[in-house]
């Protein structure tokens, strides 16, 4: 029997953490007979079903845990409270501690991700004390220009983690800038694992028309404001042009209760368009990600600017134009083989360039969903290439850290 314990990535309220759990869970099961997995999840509430335990991290004082686990170092004796009890169980019965936030150390996210690690090394160093192993698995890194992000990455991949796994080449090139020498490997999102659940598909697709699926992003539109609405006029544009043809379904990944989520953004592209009885919201709230997955995999084609969509259409063959501010985006569709339908940032201002690319996907869709289905049987087996890396990480003697 295997158990790990995993800490990172929310599993609420937004599409990307759930998108990594399950296909880490589904590559992970094929290596490890019985295995337990146990996460600590910032924002959980209870009202989703998991593939693993899941547990409130609030409900813990990491202080006490800590002073515990270097008590337990000395003495091997378990002390605290009944719940630092129960959670230093955890870890003691851990193969390993993983990581599983999907992007870190970049001055792009930097008060949203890179002041987060100032507390999520806890989590790591309370596992370094006690011994175990510690992984960060796939994600992607940078750019990495201040001195903060730079020390903080250092600090934390280099001195503590004993296996880091890189989304991209780009983001092991960071890294490597930065010195970190730990053992580094190019293995692409688990959430391309993620299996594909279309019980729910046919409530939500139209039975007359085919669908094109667009994935917002109201953090785009947040970072390009300084340049006006570029991106949600081209929004706009896309479903004026295509919804006399095609249903449209504006799909939102992030939907934390908030003034501006995606769903947000979606209601003002639906509020704008003309033919406002083609364009539909999915209510994804009370969705599990492979549920989510099926719908997207039931599209015509894609048009996406959230990477966990762009993940779940690509690796279920569904044609996708990606929209993306990130070198992620530009990284996954060349493992595709699909370079040509991005759309950078810089770009969106070209309402007619996005045009001609949704045009030239829809020429093109069957050539491309053939590509998409050969280059998935690849990638699969590029992804179980880092469940082999963590299980030799697991079964090597442990080297002491610095």
């Amino acid at each position: 029997m295997s158990k790990f314990l995993l800490f990172g990535a929310s599993l609420h309220g937004n599409f990307g953490g759930p998108s990594i759990l399950y296909g880490a869970v589904e590559l992970w099961k094929k290596y490890f007979d019985n295995l337990e997995i146990v996460y600590l999840d910032p924002k959980f509430n209870g009202s989703m079903p998991f593939p693993v335990k899941v547990i409130d991290i609030n409900k813990y004082n990491f202080r006490e845990l800590l002073f515990a686990a270097l008590l337990y170092k000395t003495t091997k004796k378990i002390s605290g409270s009944d719940k630092t009890q129960e959670l230093l169980s955890h870890y003691l019965e851990s193969d390993a501690v993983i990581d599983m936030m999907g992007i870190e150390f970049t001055d792009k996210l930097f008060f949203s991700k890179s002041l987060k690690m100032l507390f999520y090394p806890i989590i790591s160093f309370i596992g370094v004390i006690l011994g175990k192993k510690i992984i960060k698995n796939t994600a992607s890194y940078g750019p990495m220009l201040l001195g903060f992000t730079k020390w903080n990455a250092k600090k934390y991949l280099s001195s503590w983690c004993d296996l880091v796994l890189c989304r991209e080449k780009e983001s092991k090139l960071e890294l490597e800038k930065i010195r970190i020498k730990k053992m580094l490997s190019v293995i692409p999102d688990t959430g391309l694992a993620m299996p594909v659940d279309q019980s729910i598909a046919p409530r939500y697709l139209s039975t007359t028309r085919k669908t094109i699926g667009i994935s917002v992003s109201h953090q785009m539109h947040r970072q390009l404001k300084k340049r006006g609405d570029q991106y949600l006029a081209a929004l706009i544009e896309v479903c004026n042009q295509f919804s006399d043809e095609y249903s449209i379904l504006l799909i939102p990944n992030e939907i934390d209760i908030s003034d501006e989520n995606d769903i947000s953004f979606c209601e003002k592209i639906a509020d704008r368009v003309n033919k406002k009885d083609s364009v539909k919201i999915l209510d994804c709230s009370k969705m599990q990600a492979p549920q989510l997955k099926g719908i997207i995999s039931n599209c015509h084609i894609m048009i996406a600017s959230r990477y966990h969509s762009v993940v779940a259409a690509l690796s279920s063959n569904v044609p996708t134009v990606v929209i993306g501010w990130h070198v992620k985006y530009m990284e996954l569709l060349s493992l595709y083989g699909q370079e040509e339908f991005l759309l950078p940032e810089e770009k969106i201002d070209d309402q007619l360039f996005l045009l001609e690319k949704v045009q030239l996907l829809l020429r093109n869709k069957d050539k491309v969903k053939d590509a998409l289905i050969e280059k998935n049987v690849e990638i699969i087996k590029k992804l179980d290439e880092g469940t082999e890396k963590i299980k030799e990480v697991i079964n090597s003697v442990q080297i002491p850290r610095r």
